[in-house]
């Protein structure tokens, strides 16, 4: 019923209400969750040496980032318009070593759901187009058997790679 709620707020008046909402909930689930943030503080105090104070803000940190994980999921999932964005992380790198004009063999990779194996590869493709290089791709490369896809779920494939050679 929570899930349903959100992604109603959602869909009906954008990203900022369900942060808003969010709050609530986090703070709900900060105060009466006792079982939950005892093993979450024990964790922090105990195991990672955290102070009584930094242990406390780190429970309310991991119960809102959840939230947001979710948040975020079903907007990019549902193509809900909102102010996101991302970038590809090195791409300038990539376009200045293909300026060298050596050949070579290059592994690029991207763990972004976000990013599909069509948009990866259209990157990797105008990047060579750009730089006016010959690319042959040696080997695609995935998720290993510890991490499978479920069928009813194609989003789950976020690794992906390319070997590439560089002429």
């Amino acid at each position: 019923m929570g899930y349903r709620i959100f992604v109603w707020v959602l869909k009906s008046f954008g990203v900022s209400p369900a942060y808003f909402l969010l709050r609530m909930v986090v703070s709900y689930y900060f105060l009466f969750s006792w079982k939950a943030n005892g093993h979450i503080y024990r964790l922090y105090r105990n195991r990672l040496g955290f102070s009584r104070l930094r242990s406390v803000r780190m429970i309310y940190s991991n119960y809102y980032l959840l939230g947001q994980g979710l948040i975020d999921k079903v907007v990019m999932m549902a193509g809900i318009s909102n102010k996101f964005s991302f970038d590809f992380d090195g791409e300038e790198n990539l376009r200045r070593i293909a300026t060298l004009n050596k050949g070579g063999i290059l592994l690029t990779f991207s763990c972004s759901q976000v990013v599909d194996k069509e948009l990866f590869y259209a990157t990797v493709m105008s990047a060579a187009i750009e730089a006016n290089r010959e690319v042959k791709i040696l080997h695609y490369l995935s998720q290993p058997a510890d991490h499978p896809i479920n069928i009813f779920h194609p989003e789950g494939a976020y690794l992906k790679g390319l070997v590439l050679y560089v002429n």
